[in-house]
């Protein structure tokens, strides 16, 4: 699978969470959620110019193939996805599993997010809505939505990053960005 996800090192109790919240996850995306962890490796840079951290690549799903992202692209990108135990924390939560048959599974940066269909017609598909009750379907499972993710710069902390000018030093989780001699 994509390089960016990460195994989980204990086991999640799916069952204990379907049992409390009266509810069945789909059998795919029960799969992701039990093996691999919900949120990403994001890859950060220290810029020496000010000495601070600052991300510059991100996820998306790119339904034209994006290899940048702008802060004001219309697209998904986001961090994370929402873990087991904070599925149904919130009341709008459980409103989509009864009004829609869907459960939020991550959140748009501006709004909105990813849903799973939990039912017969819609088991283990994946929609996208923007802050509205509009679903649109965008993959059959979760693996296949995560196959069209991308691994992109971000231009709002980096403008015009050279990304040949990266590097790390041993032992570092981070990349550094060299810096230019004038």
């Amino acid at each position: 699978m994509k390089d960016f996800l990460l195994f989980r090192e204990k086991k999640v109790e799916v069952f204990e969470f379907e049992n409390t919240h009266n509810i069945k996850l789909p059998p795919i995306y029960k799969s992701f959620i039990t093996n691999f962890k919900p949120y990403f490796d994001f890859s950060t840079c220290l810029d020496e110019s000010d000495g601070t951290h600052k991300d510059f690549m991100t996820h998306i799903y790119s339904s034209i193939e994006k290899e940048k992202y702008n802060i004001d692209d219309d697209e998904l990108s986001f961090e994370s996805f929402i873990d087991l135990e904070d599925l149904m924390k919130y009341e709008s939560q459980k409103q989509y599993v009864n009004n829609f048959s869907l459960i939020p599974i991550s959140y748009h940066g501006h709004g909105g997010g990813l849903f799973v269909g939990l039912q017969k017609n819609n088991l283990d598909k994946i929609f996208y809505a923007i802050d509205s009750f509009e679903f649109e379907l965008i993959a059959d499972n979760i693996f296949e939505l995560l196959s069209k993710f991308r691994l992109v710069t971000v231009d709002y902390d980096f403008k015009n990053l050279d990304t040949n000018k990266l590097y790390k030093n041993w032992h570092e989780n981070f990349w550094r960005l060299k810096k230019t001699l004038n």
